[in-house]
């Protein structure tokens, strides 16, 4: 994504290109908005322990469930 800055503000062609992006990014950042809210993924303690890639899966797995057609919450 492009910012404009002070002296320098975006051009046409970078306004553009920055609807672009934003018109697709949010469906991944809804995503991780609802991992971060209803199957609390956040920072662990230790990253680099066995456990964190499993927890990381689990949460996954919660998040397709949750979106599942038909399931109670939505």
């Amino acid at each position: 994504m492009y910012k404009g800055h002070r002296n320098r503000p975006m051009n046409a062609a970078q306004s553009v290109e920055n609807h672009k992006i934003r018109s697709e990014r949010w469906v991944v950042e809804r995503t991780f908005r609802s991992l971060k809210r209803v199957a609390w993924l956040g920072k662990y303690a230790i990253e680099r322990t066995a456990g964190v890639p499993a927890a990381h899966v689990m949460q996954a797995v919660t998040h397709n469930l949750k979106r599942f057609p038909g399931s109670p919450r939505q």
